[in-house]
């Protein structure tokens, strides 16, 4: 039903800009309505054929101009009540000013003076001949280069009022081609300073890699944008690469995604947990194949010493079949991962979901790395637009005694290609003592 909802979507935001946007008329709503048909069948492999072969250049020529297209359409629905309401007002408004006059017809040029052929001396040179030029010289110079009075406004009153209903639906459409087709396909590292307190002399300066979120699958994330991330990855040199789940979307490209992860060095190893969209993929038994093929330890409720350090993995806290997260599931399970917790361990816990800190209690839980949210794919700052709606969305937080701390990366990947100021990242951990 996606695509049948989101025609009917953008069929309202093309009939909002008809009856709200000053000039918008038989021609652009055509061209909106050809567009919006095009929109509709780019999605149909996605969402009805799911087994149909679309070419390499698929993603790049189609998916993502269609997504510029829903995106806008998305924030100009949003926006409505305030440009709708302004455009109405500034058709009154223009209907009201009277015509423009046409312009005044251009005067004929002036006749050409007559010539005049000076005497010439015995030697055959003009006289009186430097004189006129340089007069002729000092008047043009002396002459204003156009009349004041004639100079129209560069904006008049009526093609203010025609242009200013269009700033936000405009706006919307610059914002989202910016971040569909330049700022999605951008790949950052970010470098997270971590300090802990009691933190082991053997771990200063531990690099831990995380990777989350990438979404891989042939109309999602492609694997070229999951490549030039690890390759970023592997010249920071990690420790411990840690990927903390929703890898990949498609089951045939599971173990592919994987193999890849594992190529990154790291010397103390690749641990991971598993996310949300590993339940929609289904056969638990092969994922876990897929994970002991690419000689990645899967942590499920488990823990590893590393030195002093502690890695722990939980599972994706669900009830069956529902893929929500079920907070009265989480305080079990933790304890079930920290159960071989050493007193004087550093302990680091990988959770897919960020809202596992907030049962984390007094277990003596160093740091936690997330993902889950991609932080809302619109940054603020080092947070994100998403935090009054969804907390912990993005970046560092603490518990209210200060003992422990939580990161949370916006991820690689997306299932809609969209960010802006949220760019796709992997992240460097080092910890440092506090």
């Amino acid at each position: 039903m996606f695509p049948v909802v989101l025609g009917m979507l953008c069929l309202l935001w093309i009939g909002l800009m008809r009856y709200a946007l000053p000039g918008f008329g038989r021609r652009l709503t055509r061209l909106s309505l050809v567009v919006v048909a095009l929109v509709v069948l780019s999605l149909l492999p996605r969402f009805l054929w799911r087994g149909v072969f679309t070419p390499p250049w698929f993603y790049g020529w189609v998916v993502l101009p269609s997504t510029v297209v829903q995106v806008a359409m998305l924030a100009g629905l949003v926006s409505a009540p305030f440009w709708v309401l302004f455009g109405r007002l500034a058709k009154g408004w223009l209907r009201t000013l009277p015509e423009p006059s046409p312009p005044p017809e251009p005067s004929p040029p002036p006749a050409p003076e007559p010539v005049r052929v000076l005497p010439a001396d015995s030697a055959g040179r003009a006289l009186g001949w430097p004189l006129p030029r340089a007069l002729a010289s000092l008047r043009k110079r002396l002459q204003p280069a156009a009349d004041p009075s004639a100079l129209a406004p560069l904006l008049s009153r009526r093609a203010l009022l025609a242009g200013a209903p269009w700033v936000v639906p405009g706006g919307a459409l610059i914002i989202s081609a910016y971040g569909s087709l330049i700022e999605s396909r951008r790949v950052v590292v970010r470098r997270v300073q971590i300090a802990i307190p009691g933190l082991h002399p053997s771990l200063h300066g531990l690099r831990i890699g995380q990777v989350t979120d990438i979404h891989v699958a042939r109309l999602q994330t492609q694997l070229a944008h999951l490549e030039r991330g690890l390759a970023l990855l592997a010249d920071e040199h990690p420790d411990l690469v840690c990927p903390t789940g929703d890898l990949c979307d498609e089951p045939r490209l599971h173990r592919d995604v994987l193999r890849l992860i594992r190529q990154v060095p790291a010397r103390l190893g690749h641990f991971a947990c598993l996310g949300n969209h590993e339940l929609y993929l289904g056969q638990p038994d092969r994922i876990r194949r897929d994970y002991e093929s690419a000689q990645i330890q899967l942590l499920q409720d488990e823990s590893v010493a590393l030195g002093k350090l502690r890695l722990g993995g939980i599972s994706y806290p669900h009830n069956g079949g529902n893929p929500r997260m079920d907070p009265d599931l989480v305080p079990g399970l933790l304890d079930e991962t920290l159960r071989e917790r050493q007193g004087d361990e550093t302990t680091v816990l990988l959770s897919h979901h960020p809202h596992v800190f907030q049962h984390v209690g007094d277990r003596g839980l160093a740091l936690q790395l997330s993902g889950h949210t991609h932080g809302g794919q619109l940054g603020r700052g080092e947070g994100s637009w998403m935090e009054p709606l969804y907390p912990l969305a993005r970046g560092r937080y603490r518990s209210p005694d200060g003992a422990s701390e939580l990161f949370v990366s916006a991820g690689l990947g997306h299932w809609l290609p969209f960010r802006v100021n949220c760019p796709p990242e992997v992240v460097l951990i080092t910890l440092v003592p506090a």
